[in-house]
């Protein structure tokens, strides 16, 4: 799988997982720990506008989230 992230501040945000489950997470690049996981979203494409992200999932559903540590 091939998705892009997205840098806010100290924090990069992007779904990571392959042939399993699939978790939309926040990881702080100061320490490389994982600040939060969120299973209720898929393998997702990101673009950032608005200081919302607009995410496009495998499925083809269109979501907006606002994304914080």
């Amino acid at each position: 799988m091939f998705l892009n992230t997205i840098r806010l501040g100290d924090y990069v945000y992007g779904s990571n997982g392959d042939l399993g489950p699939s978790f939309l997470t926040a990881i702080d690049v100061r320490t490389g720990q994982t600040a939060w996981q969120h299973r209720g979203v898929g393998r997702v494409s990101m673009v950032y506008a608005d200081s919302k992200a607009i995410m496009l999932d495998e499925d083809g559903d269109l979501r907006l989230a606002k994304l914080t540590p």
